[in-house]
């Protein structure tokens, strides 16, 4: 239990390769029969993700899909290597399969969310877009059962940013932070909806409102989004120096922000790569 805990600051702090090798000191991943078994594999995963090391994520995943087959996570695991590898085929063919699964620990629109995403970041934009589609109709379709759920709420905004529907992600947003007033993912969200749209000043504005957002649990989030809007105002030197100040204030570094879409203006820019790049 200690190891897992060392190995998860370890990767929240940049260092995934720390994480790596106090995993492998055990050989064959413990808790065997547990539940954090597999949280153990989402840690490595993750980890050989930052790393880069798609091929050993991607036998990883799929040991663990192997011995859990009903879970959507090891899937998505799996997803996630394939689309940094590039093949398509097989994203394709799992996400075919995955479609049917029952909505546990994860949906299958959710799954299909990631994978756009992920997609998206390793040049695959026309084959994001059509997973991202698929996410959308998705959502609708479980909407059309259950119109209250916050959750296929969410996953349907989300999706349609990510087949850059931005007036309909924009009201999709806009009506979530109306029922979650100051929460600041969906300021956040709302704050770069609004860049994208032509609405600097709205953008500013919402940036000044997280900026003035206190709490005890934000650890960092509303910087986070600031650096997000700054990006996509195009002030790439701000939006870094925010990134690394949401860093010190608590936000972990996973793989979410080398595939973040609003922090796409960065992707090439050395500053936010040295940022990024695996310190041990």
């Amino acid at each position: 239990m200690t190891a897992i805990w060392i190995g998860w600051m370890a990767k929240g702090s940049n260092r995934p390769q720390e994480l790596v090798d106090v995993y492998g000191r055990f050989g064959a991943p413990p808790f065997p029969g547990h539940s954090l078994r597999t949280t153990w594999t989402s840690h490595l995963c993750e980890a050989l993700h930052m790393l880069g090391r798609y091929p050993r994520e991607l036998e990883a995943a799929r040991r663990e899909r192997a011995r859990n087959p009903e879970s959507l996570r090891p899937r998505s695991w799996e997803l996630r290597a394939l689309a940094a590898m590039g093949r398509v085929p097989e994203v394709e063919r799992l996400l075919e399969e995955s479609i049917t699964s029952p909505a546990g620990d994860m949906s299958p629109g959710d799954a299909m969310l990631r994978t756009a995403v992920e997609l998206r970041a390793h040049g695959q934009r026309p084959a994001a877009l059509k997973t991202a589609a698929r996410a959308v109709a998705w959502f609708r379709g479980r909407l059309e059962s259950e119109p209250d759920s916050a959750d296929w709420r969410t996953g349907l905004a989300r999706a349609l940013c990510q087949t850059e529907r931005w007036d309909e992600a924009y009201e999709a947003f806009r009506n979530l932070a109306a029922r979650n007033p100051g929460a600041p993912d969906l300021l956040g969200e709302l704050g770069c909806l609004a860049a994208r749209r032509g609405g600097r000043d709205e953008a500013l504005r919402i940036s000044e409102e997280l900026r003035q957002l206190t709490g005890p649990y934000l650890f960092g989030a509303h910087t986070y989004w600031r650096a997000c809007i700054a990006a996509q105002l195009g002030d790439q030197p701000g939006a870094v120096e925010l990134l690394r100040q949401s860093f010190a204030e608590g936000v972990q570094h996973t793989v979410e922000q080398h595939r973040e879409m609003d922090l796409e203006p960065l992707w090439d820019y050395p500053p936010f790569k040295e940022l990024l790049r695996p310190k041990g």
